[in-house]
């Protein structure tokens, strides 16, 4: 009996499913269910990105508005107001971009 000089186990020829190199098969999909996976992941991706954006934005304009009434603060209480403005826009600046935890798993 003559060696194949193979002993990888797709190159059998033992049924009608592809042989993967993990020994599974390759599993069917119809082409109207791949699309609509591929469809909601882009979907996904994208509303990621869009509120990933307008966070970055909100986080921004709290920034802003929270440095510009500290510089221009005249009293304690607007120096106050105007600190906790700009701490609440770093917070959002910095948890949309992922470098502090978000509040619920503080807790």
């Amino acid at each position: 009996m003559p060696d194949s000089g193979s002993d990888d186990p797709a190159d059998s020829d033992g049924g009608s499913d592809p042989a993967v190199p993990d020994g599974g098969s390759v599993a069917e999909i119809d082409e109207e269910r791949l699309y609509e996976i591929v469809h909601e992941a882009v979907e996904d991706a994208i509303l990621g990105v869009v509120g990933t954006l307008l966070l970055l934005g909100i986080g921004t304009v709290f920034l802003v508005s929270g440095v510009t009434a500290v510089l221009g603060a005249s009293s304690a209480a607007s120096f106050g107001v105007g600190l906790t403005v700009f701490l609440v826009g770093l917070v959002v600046f910095v948890t949309t971009l992922g470098g502090v935890l978000p509040v619920r798993e503080w807790v």
